[in-house]
């Protein structure tokens, strides 16, 4: 029984008000970076959406609107997240600089976020 207490807890706990911890928020990230012909750039970041930090499984952002990068990404709700842009180039990955750009997502709806490279 011991086991299956802590388990309940953390749902509880993520329940988020009564909707199961389940609501999103379709966050748009609209970065501004120069890059060169096969470079790339993407978003890793604190969450699952986010591929949690990993470079390998990073988001790519479209460059439809170059120097403008972009990519909607439904992130959980109410929820303080970290994040970083990062390049790729021929297979080396280059991480934005510190510190780590953060936002709080709302309980509902849709946001856009605006950064500058790094």
């Amino acid at each position: 029984m011991l086991p299956l207490a802590p388990r309940l807890k953390l749902v509880l706990v993520g329940g988020g008000g009564g909707r199961g911890g389940d609501a999103t928020v379709a966050v748009t990230f609209n970065v501004q970076a120069t890059t060169v012909f096969g470079e790339n750039i993407y978003i890793t970041g604190s969450v699952n959406a986010l591929q949690n930090w990993s470079p390998d499984n990073a988001l790519i952002l479209s460059a439809d609107n170059y120097p403008i990068w972009s990519v909607t990404v439904n992130l959980p709700a109410s929820t303080t997240i970290e994040y970083k842009y990062i390049r790729k180039f021929n297979g080396a990955i280059t991480w934005e600089s510190d510190p780590n750009n953060s936002l709080t997502t709302a309980a509902s709806g849709s946001a856009t976020q605006t950064d500058t490279w790094r």
